[in-house]
C-alpha cells in the first residue's frame, strides 16, 4: 500500500511539485511522495493493530496496547485537549500561570526539552538532516538565551 500511494503521487507530480516550491532541501534525500505513503500506511497499520490486538482478548497486552496505539493515533490526527494547545479561553490561561509552582515550570521546560530532543532524532531517522540541523541550532541558541537569562538575573540580584 505504502508504495502504491507514493508510486501514484509520484506519478501526479508531486515530487515534481516539492522541487518547484524549492522544499526538496528541506526533506533531504526523502521525497515528498514517500513521506506521504509512509503516513497513508501508518494510518492503515494502526487501526488494523488496535484491531488485531482486541481479537486476541488477552486484556493484559490488549488494554495498554491498545490505549497506545489509540494515543498515537489521536496524536497524528491531531485530536486532544484543546487547552493543552493553547485553546482555552484567556481568563483560565491567566488563572492558571499565576499559580504554576516552580516545580511546574521546570518539568514543562524539560518536557519541552524532551521533545525537542526527541524531534531531532525524530527527522535523523527519516532522513531529514536539514530540519534536523535547524532544530539543533534553535536548541543551542535557546540553551544561549537561557544561560545569558541566568547570568543577567544573577547579575541584578
Amino acid at each position: 500500500m505504502q508504495q502504491i500511494v507514493s508510486n501514484l503521487l509520484a506519478a501526479l507530480g508531486l515530487d515534481q511539485l516539492t522541487e518547484n516550491l524549492g522544499l526538496g532541501s528541506l526533506l533531504g534525500r526523502q521525497r515528498l511522495s514517500g513521506v506521504v505513503g509512509l503516513v497513508v500506511y501508518v494510518l492503515i497499520l494502526i487501526p488494523v493493530l488496535v484491531a488485531a490486538l482486541n481479537a486476541l482478548q488477552l486484556e493484559a497486552i490488549t488494554q495498554p496496547a491498545s490505549n497506545m496505539l489509540d494515543a498515537i493515533m489521536a496524536a497524528i490526527l491531531g485530536v486532544g485537549r484543546e487547552e493543552r494547545i493553547g485553546h482555552e479561553p484567556r481568563e483560565a490561561r491567566e488563572a492558571g500561570e499565576a499559580s504554576r509552582s516552580p516545580s511546574q515550570i521546570i518539568g514543562y521546560l524539560v518536557r519541552v526539552a524532551i521533545l525537542l530532543f526527541a524531534s531531532i532524532e525524530a527527522c535523523r531517522l527519516l532522513g531529514f538532516d536539514v530540519l534536523a540541523d535547524l532544530i539543533a541550532q534553535f536548541l543551542v541558541f535557546s540553551g544561549q538565551v537561557l544561560l545569558g537569562l541566568v547570568i543577567f538575573g544573577i547579575g541584578m540580584y
